[in-house]
């Protein structure tokens, strides 16, 4: 559980002090871009396709 605390903060960490700030700089749409990473979750789900993560945990 530690080591997978450490992950998640550091995921966190990176997010907020590398990939925010460059998308900000880019001038990226985020709200368009979360609308098109919704639209393709849901057709993946629509073809079964969905993350490795919940297809492990299924089977747990």
């Amino acid at each position: 559980m530690t080591v997978l605390g450490e992950s998640i903060d550091h995921h966190v960490k990176e997010e907020q002090d590398e990939m925010f700030p460059k998308a900000k700089k880019a001038k990226l749409d985020l709200d368009a871009l979360g609308a098109q990473m919704l639209e393709r979750r849901q057709e993946l789900k629509a073809t079964g396709r969905t993350s490795k993560a919940k297809k492990l945990a299924s089977v747990a």
